[in-house]
């Protein structure tokens, strides 16, 4: 029977914090836990961050170049897991921690860690154990590693204006540039290319894409609606053009050698559906598969998916079609490809999971079986039915599942309507080894 598997990365309301130095649990080694104090280093790049007034969405502003004791040789080795929240260059492993007043800050989903901005950056080696604080900022999401530089998306409020941008931490130098652009896309997997959004403010706006290669801008592919990913010599994104009534959607590719562009074809209009939530996915030789999920009202309740299929070389090669989701889950279904015929399948390989029913942590093998790992992971409420912990997300890495769960607390204050708001009381960030079932703590931070 299909196993009934926690949602995870919800849609929510963007409400900013700023950063500030939470109660930070580090361990020196996982049987040695003891309380962190900001270092002067994460100080001063609060302090920097916190001086720069971005004009339009974009700061000019650099940190200033650390002393020659503290640089460290950038770590070596084969990237993995690029645009995620724990991404691994060599045996160091990169990842967020929130601060105080991110913690503090109210939402209307669990999805904090995508976006509430504020948090510290650190390192994890795989090796040794060791954790360390790198830099402090006001960034949330995803993490790009692209050569020496960290991309991270950052915004800055004021009265009446949040501010959106995107800055680069060299992980050589620590020096923070600021990066043009607003939405920070995708990357390939090795990040030699990175795919940058940038939102123009004027009437009518328009959304501009730009494709980057080692940090330089190689191409501006005009005003389009989203980016699907990297596949690998292309690029793959949709454009909408509107006949003052209708809004069309199309789909193209990029080479990324040639800079050629083919049309793929049309997708769809809004009295068909709308491609706003991409929840899966795949690709088979030069041909693209992507799953659709349609989610309507305020709630964003799923209403269905729909599949596009594409070749990436071919022009007018779009099909578009309904995907079944045979145990009526509230969810797009996941699905494999195999010789060009799709098959259903309980989870897509290589990610994690937390089985709702069990409460079983696991992956999804090379097979697309559900591998339980461990325990206790399932969402749990307080006695007041309000408050309740839950993972947020997990991921899954060479071998290990890094996890964050968060205890959140009713604010009712902050409530939109029907839904709930909740700021987060913990935040425990732990990685369990799948083969010999050890965990380890790398933060649990305390708002209150």
């Amino acid at each position: 029977m299909k196993k009934k598997i926690l949602a995870a990365l919800l849609l929510s309301l963007v409400l900013t914090g700023c950063g500030s130095t939470p109660e930070v649990t580090i361990p020196a080694t996982p049987s040695s836990p003891i309380i962190v104090e900001s270092s002067s280093a994460v100080k001063e790049s609060s302090e920097a961050s916190s001086e720069v007034t971005p004009e339009a969405s974009q700061p000019e502003s650099t940190s200033p170049e650390p002393d020659a004791g503290s640089v460290k040789p950038i770590h070596t080795g084969a990237l993995k897991n690029n645009n995620a929240f724990f991404v691994q260059k060599g045996d160091i492993v990169y990842f967020r921690v929130p601060t105080r007043d991110a913690m503090l800050t109210p939402e209307v989903s669990p999805d904090f860690m995508t976006f509430v901005p504020g948090s510290i950056l650190c390192s994890y080696d795989l090796n040794t154990g060791a954790i360390e604080e790198i830099s402090e900022d006001n960034s949330c999401g995803p993490l790009i590693l692209s050569g020496d530089e960290l991309y991270s998306h950052t915004s800055m409020s004021d009265e009446t204006t949040t501010y959106e941008y995107l800055e680069s931490l060299n992980l050589n130098t620590g020096v923070v540039s600021s990066v043009d652009g607003s939405d920070l896309l995708d990357a390939t997997v090795n990040g030699t290319y990175v795919a940058i959004g940038n939102w123009s403010y004027d009437f009518p706006p328009v959304h501009s894409l730009w494709i980057y290669q080692d940090g330089t801008k190689i191409a501006d592919l005009g005003a389009f609606q989203k980016f699907i990913g990297f596949f690998g010599s292309k690029a793959a994104y949709i454009t909408s053009e509107s006949d003052g009534f209708n809004e069309s959607y199309y789909l193209h590719s990029y080479d990324l050698f040639t800079d050629a562009v083919v049309d793929l074809g049309f997708i769809s209009d809004l009295e068909d559906f709308y491609p706003g939530v991409v929840d899966q996915i795949y690709a088979e030789g030069d041909h693209i598969y992507i799953c659709f999920g349609i989610y309507e009202g305020t709630g964003h309740f799923f209403a269905g998916a729909k599949l596009v299929e594409a070749s990436l070389n071919t022009a007018d090669s779009v099909s578009v079609s309904d995907l079944p989701n045979p145990d009526w889950e509230e969810r797009s279904p996941s699905f494999i490809v195999e010789n060009g015929t799709l098959r259903l399948v309980d989870g897509v390989p290589g990610t994690a999971a937390v089985d709702g029913t069990t409460g079983m942590l696991g992956y999804y093998n090379e097979n697309a079986q559900f591998v339980p790992v461990a325990s206790g992971y399932g969402s749990t409420f307080a006695a007041n039915e309000n408050d309740y912990t839950q993972v947020e997300f997990a991921e899954y890495l060479d071998g290990k599942i890094f996890v964050v769960t968060n205890e959140m607390i009713r604010d009712p204050a902050h409530d939109i309507g029907w839904r709930y708001a909740y700021y987060r009381k913990t935040t425990d960030i732990t990685v369990i080894d799948c083969n010999t079932l050890e965990s380890t703590t790398l933060a649990h931070v305390v708002s209150e």
